[in-house]
């Protein structure tokens, strides 16, 4: 049997660094949140809007090469700002959500030169954020307009 003793030593403990390859580290991507309610009814009949979420699922569920479509959301995302939006979503709320989702939008394209996969997914995940928040925004104006609409009515 062999042991071993070792002087304590009062030298501080150096810092070590890990290095993990960043295209091994995968983040999870937040699910599209599912519009419920009257909102589908006012969002069915909006082209631009239908397009835009068309390619934001595209690039929910593409996992690489996904610079080209953050071009395109991008595109679309000034059509879908410049276009008449349905009476009920033309409301400050919505729109300062879009111009949220174009920030980070924004972002995710300036993430594509530095070539860091794991900072891409970090901007993937962001801009996954803000279209659920613009989508909850959806939903909570409808309901928000359906809770006046039954105040006022006095017929109830």
């Amino acid at each position: 049997m062999l042991a071993a003793c070792k002087k304590k030593s009062d030298e501080p403990i150096a810092d070590t660094e890990i290095s993990v390859a960043a295209d091994s580290v995968k983040l999870t991507l937040p699910a599209i949140l599912e519009i419920k309610g009257d909102a589908n009814k006012h969002l069915d009949t909006w082209t631009q809007y239908k397009d835009f979420d068309a390619e934001v699922t595209r690039f929910y569920e593409k996992d690489t090469e996904t610079e080209p479509v953050v071009d395109e959301l991008l595109r679309l995302e000034q059509e879908l700002r410049k276009s008449t939006f349905p009476d009920k979503f033309d409301v400050p709320q919505i729109k300062s959500r879009l111009l949220v989702l174009k920030t980070y939008l924004g972002k995710a394209k300036a993430a594509f030169p530095e070539n860091d996969p794991l900072y891409i997914q970090q901007q993937k995940v962001e801009v996954l954020k803000a279209y659920n928040a613009l989508r909850k925004q959806f939903m909570e104006v409808c309901e928000r307009n359906m809770a006046e609409t039954l105040f006022v009515d006095d017929s109830l």
